[in-house]
């Protein structure tokens, strides 16, 4: 074999070594074959079970139904704040707070305030459970409503 034919060789051997060195180690999934619909992927959660609030304003009166459920057998206590908020230029001030703290699975709060006209609101509910010491949180944001 000729030098020039040794080099040529060798210079496409070094070259398909480098390439092949480029080759990305993991490929992300196409649409195609994920197997969870857009928007139903949860963050596991360990304590909390689950957590809801609604909220509606009505004939001048907010109404604020929150609640939380720790898992069976994991959960030593549970926790529930809730903050009333009232819109305030680009910010969001807090009008009225009400909370529930209770040994075992479940905390609750049933909640009602009178509102002003023509204010816009939000409700905002920090749920905690423990296990022991160890413990996880989760904060829940209500849709604005207008007085």
């Amino acid at each position: 074999m000729s030098a020039r034919r040794k080099m040529l060789a060798s210079g496409l051997c070094l070259a398909a070594c480098l390439l092949a060195a480029n080759v990305p180690q993991a490929y992300a999934l196409n649409d195609a074959t994920c197997s969870a619909a857009q928007g139903d992927i949860e963050l596991y959660m360990a304590y909390i079970n689950d957590a809801d609030c609604t909220f509606s304003i009505s004939n001048g009166t907010a109404k604020i139904n929150a609640w939380v459920r720790g898992q069976s057998g994991n959960s030593t206590k549970c926790r529930i704040v809730v903050n009333l908020q009232e819109k305030s230029g680009l910010s969001w001030k807090t009008v009225q707070t009400w909370s529930d703290t209770q040994d075992g699975r479940k905390a609750a709060v049933n909640a009602s305030k009178k509102v002003t006209t023509g204010k816009s609101y939000r409700v905002t509910a920090t749920v905690t459970v423990w296990n022991g010491s160890k413990s996880e949180s989760k904060t829940l944001l209500s849709k604005t409503l207008m007085c």
